[in-house]
């Protein structure tokens, strides 16, 4: 019947005991959790991959635990002698050894009645585990029990030997050495003598085990190596036992011993800081009776921790880039970001790489790229924000610049040399540009990190800048040609507009337009070549220019046309009140106006003809208002039109007449007044000169009469007055005779 353990944990009798060693796997098969703060406490965690596992194997009562006690300086639980037939061990012990880069592990005996029929499932298992985790397994056997199949524990090695075939078969350079402690030996009988027999066991129960077909006529030495070692009996020999074990001891601490058991090249695949997550997740297999794939465990487990540690690495990461994250959020640009983001990079992954290389290096590598990956979108993100802020701050420099180069835009100029100054700034940006962007990239980064697309968008935006801005400048450098051309070109058209002379008015006119042409077209053209236009450009803009300049020539000849009848008073009055010298004429008796001013109507008024149909373009020569042919684009004044406008300048050309005509009448008239009559005028008209000057609103009304008087005559306008003024001085000297001649009389 099986007899239940009084507790499930065999706990140690002190604190200081607890310290030294730990129920690994309970009597119930739980695995202890604690194990991992335990190893920790022991400093265990610092050997790295450089450390070594040796279980124990053995019957129960055995003297397993005395033997590893006295071994390694462990104080794993003894059978109390006074008390016989139970179990001292309890499932699985891990001891500290006393030397730091070895763990022993103190497994239940075999053959024990405490687990009744479930002993074989737990044998199998706590063998699976030793097995696996373990580089010896130290087989601690009776003399008196070589031969025997469950006393001399063959039965135990065929489990072993079976097992490991399941997990390193693949594997036939990783090999468990089988150390055989034979305890209680024979003086007489020499080692060679057990060394046969253990070996004829062994071959035979590896005859006896099943194996892979590929293995079917493998010998044991394929995987695994084997070592005998003698020990005389603890109690009758007790000084060369003790001797025994300590030379045993040497061969398993000592390298420099030239027996050494454990192989001095080995590198543990396990990292220390795994060795519990990796010992847990092989006991959950065993457990649970699944098939157990060493390699796939241990890939397991290096997924698990190089995820840890990843992790660890990455919020170390996160939190270092934490502040350049921040000036870059606040629009702050990051000079060398490139090299910081690869500093950090860096501090990462050596932060890794330090446990991480330990762990299988597939996974690692693959974790590890996975970091990276990671960090490199982080930094990737940002690096884009960069190269947003970058583009602004670039465009915005650009914009300056060509502020500053080119003429404002109140200034009457334009920048001459446009292309050569543009591609200059132009250059200047993007080398800044380039040189910022180039200190933001990774090194050794993927080809995400390129700046190569907004390089393209910056320098399409500024493209887009540069058109608008050679765009203005040819606007205002067409401005500046118009105006040029109107100075040039305007005046002499008018001139000859207001000569109006009908033999070569409008061949005059033709010559201005085709010299405005010529010298328009060709200033433009030079000009043009300084803002790289192209040819088809070019003849676009020239083409534009000779409309422009045809459009202005025709404004202007229609608005002279509109001014027409000022036109004709300006020629009229040119011929008819005004000498050859330009001097105002003087009408006298004798002159013959009719007959001057009948000439001079007719000379003016034949020159409306002249600016009825437009002859800009000597091919119209040859129409006349007259005819019904004419183009209705070519007439620039109707036979309607021009009939008002005679009409209206016939009756301004009579006043002129009349006021000619009076100035001759006068002209007849010798009134012979003194001038000293004037004199007395003012001395008798005294008090009516004092009563205006003194009175406001006749000053005001004198003021305003006078000072139009004054505008006439400065306008050279007065001949609208003369009538008038003639008509009231021929009363007023009428009434001053008529004042004056009866006086004379009574005298």
């Amino acid at each position: 019947k099986k007899r239940e353990p009084e507790r499930s944990y065999v706990m140690a009798n002190n604190e200081n005991e607890s310290m030294e060693k730990v129920q690994i796997i309970t009597f119930e098969g739980e695995y202890n959790p604690k194990v991992e703060d335990i190893l920790k406490t022991w400093g265990f965690y610092e050997n790295g991959n450089d450390y070594k596992v040796l279980s124990v194997l053995g019957c129960q009562q055995s003297g397993k635990s005395t033997i590893l006690n006295m071994l390694f300086g462990t104080n794993f639980q003894v059978q109390d002698s006074n008390i016989r037939g139970q179990q001292c061990t309890q499932g699985v012990w891990l001891g500290k050894a006393n030397v730091p880069d070895v763990l022993v592990f103190d497994v239940e005996g075999v053959d024990g009645v405490e687990r009744g029929e479930d002993g074989v499932i737990f044998e199998r298992k706590s063998s699976l585990f030793s097995l696996a985790l373990s580089e010896i397994l130290l087989i601690n056997m009776w003399e008196k029990d070589i031969g025997r199949l469950h006393a001399g524990n063959m039965h135990l090695l065929s489990i072993v030997l079976e097992l490991n075939l399941q997990l390193f078969a693949h594997d036939e350079d990783k090999k468990t050495l089988l150390l055989f402690c034979i305890r209680d030996t024979d003086e007489d009988a020499s080692l060679d003598t057990y060394k046969f027999m253990i070996k004829r066991d062994l071959d035979q129960a590896w005859k006896a085990i099943n194996k892979p077909e590929q293995y079917e006529n493998s010998k044991i030495e394929q995987f695994f190596d084997t070592s005998f070692y003698a020990c005389h009996h603890k109690k009758l020999q007790n000084e060369k036992f003790v001797k025994d074990v300590d030379e045993l001891r040497s061969r398993l601490t000592d390298k420099n011993n030239e027996n050494y058991y454990w192989d001095r090249t080995f590198q543990n695949d396990v990292p220390a800081d795994g060795f519990s997550m990796f010992a847990s997740s092989i006991w959950e297999v065993i457990k649970t009776n699944k098939d157990l794939d060493l390699p796939t465990q241990k890939e397991m487990l290096a997924m698990y921790r190089c995820d840890e540690i990843s992790t660890e690495a990455y919020n170390e990461f996160r939190e270092k880039i934490q502040p350049t994250k921040e000036e870059i959020h606040k629009g702050k640009f990051i000079d060398d970001f490139g090299n910081v983001s690869a500093d950090l990079i860096n501090e990462a992954l050596a932060y890794y790489d330090e446990p991480a290389r330990r762990y299988h290096p597939d996974v690692a590598k693959k974790k590890r790229d996975e970091l990276e990956k990671n960090m490199q979108n982080d930094l990737n993100s940002l690096f884009m924000e960069q190269l947003t802020k970058l583009r602004q701050t670039i465009s915005e420099q650009f914009e300056r610049l060509l502020s500053e180069a080119l003429p404002d835009e109140d200034e009457d100029r334009v920048c001459e040399n446009f292309s050569e100054t543009v591609e200059g700034i132009l250059n200047k940006t993007l080398v800044v540009f380039k040189t910022k962007a180039e200190g933001s990239v990774l090194p050794g980064a993927d080809p995400e990190w390129t700046y190569e697309n907004d390089l393209y968008d910056l320098q399409n935006s500024l493209d887009k800048r540069i058109a608008l801005a050679r765009e203005d400048q040819l606007r205002k450098l067409m401005e500046v040609l118009k105006k040029d051309l109107k100075i040039i070109a305007i005046e002499p058209l008018l001139d000859y507009l207001e000569e109006a002379n009908p033999k070569d008015m409008w061949s005059n006119i033709r010559n201005v337009y085709h010299e405005a042409l010529e010298k328009g077209v060709e200033q433009l053209a030079i000009k043009l070549q300084l803002f790289d236009c192209d040819e088809e450009d070019i003849e676009k803009r020239k083409t534009k220019m000779e409309h422009h300049i045809e459009k202005m020539f025709n404004d202007q000849i229609q608005k002279s046309v509109s001014n027409l009848y000022d036109i004709l008073i300006r020629k009229f009055e040119g011929l008819f009140k005004y000498d050859k010298n330009g001097h105002l004429k003087r009408w006298k008796q004798g002159d013959n106006l009719d007959g001057k001013y009948q000439t001079d109507y007719d000379k003016t008024v034949s020159l409306i003809p002249l600016f009825s149909i437009n002859k800009l373009d000597e091919e119209n020569d040859q129409y006349n208002i007259e005819d019904r042919e004419v183009p209705i684009d070519l007439i620039l004044l109707s036979k309607r039109s021009g009939a008002d406008i005679e009409k209206n300048f016939k009756k301004s050309a009579e006043a002129l007449y009349q006021s000619a005509q009076h100035e001759i009448d006068h002209d007849g008239m010798n009134y012979n007044i003194p001038k000293f009559m004037f004199a007395l005028l003012l001395l008798f008209a005294y008090d009516e000169i004092w009563w205006v000057v003194s009175n406001p609103i006749l000053l005001t009304i004198s003021i305003i009469f006078g000072g139009a008087g004054f505008l006439l005559w400065y306008f050279n306008m007065l001949f609208l007055l003369t009538p008038i003024i003639n008509t009231v001085k021929s009363q007023v000297m009428s009434k001053i005779n008529g004042y004056i001649k009866p006086k004379e009389k009574n005298e």
